[in-house]
């Protein structure tokens, strides 16, 4: 069975990227093979009284892939991997 990665539409050139350094949308790769791909999804009505989440983060990680919506200022778990989004920022660490 043939391993799950980027698709077709992800597969652009990614960035070299530094785990704890803040980064905005984009594709990008890291040191330990790590792929990730972080886009804003729209913008929120913050007086709704439903919970909002502005970006999207997909990543790829051996021979897995994972897709997390995510809150500014919420860490979350990906992948074996932690991500946050701080100040329109990604910010990802081991």
């Amino acid at each position: 069975m043939p391993t799950p990665g980027p698709s077709a539409a992800d597969k652009g050139q990614p960035q070299n990227a530094q785990f704890g350094v803040p980064l905005p949308p984009g594709l990008y790769t890291f040191t330990d093979g790590l792929r990730v791909k972080f886009s804003a999804t729209h913008e929120c009505e913050y007086d709704s009284m439903d919970p909002c989440s502005p970006f999207d983060v997909v990543a790829w990680f051996k021979g897995r892939e994972s897709k997390v919506n995510i809150f500014p200022d919420k860490p979350a778990r990906l992948l074996w991997h932690s991500v946050q989004v701080t100040d329109h920022s990604l910010v990802v660490r081991k």
